[in-house]
This record gives structure tokens, sequence and C-alpha cells, in this order.
């Protein structure tokens, strides 16, 4: 470069030497040498240093912004029991009810065909989204909401006709629906029905029974965290405690400890569902589950939910 050493490099000097020296410059290298990605580089002149007419650049990198991460999918087993077990593993869309488990086969085991949907969109730029709210309550049941494969794409697709408000009545009309079919199928819960749930129960080993006064039913409610969304449930289930407690007794005397080793059963299952962190609603529904043997049969559902309410009355499982 020419002229005096004080004198500011023209426009032209300067891109002749950025050009130069961007030649140079090894750029991976300068890229690895920092901790966040580099996006471009920022080349600026200080002609006070020049030095033999030589003009010094300094250079500086320009880190990249990274976008924020959105929030992931990430369920709870606690709503996912609440959720497939209150919806009975079936499609909320209306007139639609498609049972989301296929059955398994002679080469295959069972397939899980459903999808969940987020009311509330997970995703800022997805559907029906709300800034509001935390990843915890878009992850919850309050949140979800079960469909087939056809209707989950449906909704995500048109989410001006499909609002929130809409999807939270499929959810409450879908759930009190499925209680209607257990109402319906609880007259023809018969002995055949109880055995087969019965048998799921029972332990090869039955411990002695406790002695005392059984808790009330609105008292066990709370000390197990139950809530008034399951206090239909325990009605339905309670209505055939006679007809579980006829049959237990039968089956008592042609095994003796028959009883025992199915109450032993039941308390097995609800504290692995404690280790597993699976409480109060969330954790009748995998109990419920379990005693059907994920039959999307009603009258088999139904005979479940009658054991699981007998024996939920007979065994002191929860923490005084």
């Amino acid at each position: 470069m020419r002229g005096s050493a004080n004198a500011a490099p023209s426009r032209e000097e300067m891109l002749a030497a950025l050009l130069r020296t961007s030649r140079r410059l090894p750029r991976a290298r300068w890229q690895n040498n920092h901790e966040t990605p580099v996006q471009d580089f920022r080349v600026e002149c200080e002609p006070q240093f020049c030095e033999s007419r030589t003009v010094i650049l300094a250079v500086r990198s320009v880190p990249k912004k990274v976008p924020a991460q959105s929030p992931t999918r990430n369920y709870k087993a606690h709503d996912l029991k609440l959720l497939w077990g209150l919806a009975q593993a079936r499609c909320a869309y209306p007139a639609c009810r498609k049972l989301l488990i296929k059955e398994a086969t002679e080469h295959d085991r069972e397939a899980v065909i459903g999808k969940i949907a987020h009311i509330i969109s997970i995703s800022p730029n997805g559907p029906r989204h709300d800034s509001t709210k935390t990843a915890d309550f878009l992850n919850s049941y309050a949140n979800l909401l079960l469909l087939c494969a056809n209707h989950h794409d449906e909704v995500d697709a048109q989410a001006s006709t499909f609002t929130v408000e809409t999807l939270l009545r499929w959810k409450k009309d879908h759930e009190a629906w499925v209680f209607s079919r257990l109402e319906q199928a609880a007259s023809g819960v018969g002995f055949a029905e109880l055995e087969v749930v019965c048998s799921a129960w029972v332990e090869t080993g039955g411990k002695p029974s406790d002695v005392s006064a059984p808790t009330a039913p609105a008292e066990k409610m709370k000390k197990n965290g139950l809530t008034d969304k399951l206090r239909p449930r325990l009605s339905l289930g309670l209505s055939l405690f006679p007809e579980v407690e006829s049959f237990v007794q039968g089956f008592g005397r042609l095994d003796s400890t028959f009883p025992e080793r199915l109450k032993t059963g039941f308390v097995k299952r609800y504290n692995e569902c404690l280790a597993r962190e699976i409480k109060g609603d969330a954790l009748f529904e995998a109990l419920h589950d379990f005693a059907s043997a994920g039959s999307s049969n009603f009258v088999r559902q139904a005979a479940g939910l009658g054991v699981l309410c007998y024996l939920f009355q007979k065994c002191e499982v929860f923490e005084p």
C-alpha cells in the first residue's frame, strides 16, 4: 500500500488486503478453536498500527446463533396409564372408536397402532401451540388425546377446524362413552369371566389376611391419592362386590388357599406399580389393565373392574 503511514487506506486497498488475507486464513482451524460455531469473519482495518506501508487486519469470529431447543415428547408412565386406561385403547374421534391395539398373531406379537396427539402442540410451530404452557403440562395426561393414525394426522393438518376446545370435548365425551359401555357390560359378568380375571391375580403362596377392620372406600381413596374422576368407576366396580365375593368364597371351598393367594397377588402388583412411581388414578388404571389382561371386550373389562374393586376393598395396601 502506498502513501503516508498515517493515511487511511482506500476502500479498494482494504478489499484487496481482505481478499489476500482471507485466502490465507485456515477457516476450519479457526472454527475448531472456538467453543461456538462460527458463522462468518468480520474484518476490520486498523490503520493506526500500519507499519512499512502494510495494513494489519484484525479478524474476529462472529458466533453463530444457535436456536433454543424446543420441548420434546417425554411422557411419564403415570400419564400414559391414565390416557390409555380411561380411553380403553380406542380412538377418541367421534364415531370412530377404533381399537388401537392389534392382537398377536401366529407370527407377530401385539402391535400398537394408535398415536398420541398433543391437544396444545409441544412444538412452537405446531398446531394449536400456546407459549404460556410448560413442557410438563404439554406432555401430561391433561393435554394428550388418543387417536388412530388417520385422525391424528387430520386434526394436526386442520388445526383451525379442530380447536383446543373441540379436542377437549372429544376427550371428555369419549371417556364418558367408555364408562357407559362398562356399565352396560357389568350385567353380563358371570362365573366364567370372574374365573379368568381372578386367575391372573393368584400367587403360589398366600400370606395371612389383615384382620383389622377394613377402611371405608372414601377414606381409602384419599389415602391412595385417588381423585373424584375415578369415583364412578369405583362405584361401578363395588356394585359387583356381591358377585365377586360369592365367586371367591365358592372357589375357596374347592381350594382353601385361593382367597389369600388372590389378595397376595393383588398386593404384589400394587407394590410393583409403586416401585415404578405409578400412583393415584394411574395406579388404579394400571391394575385394571392388568386385571383385564388388556382385553378389548367390555364384559371382560367390567369383570376386571369388579375384581379390582373387590380386592381394593379387602386389602389394606396403603401406608397409614
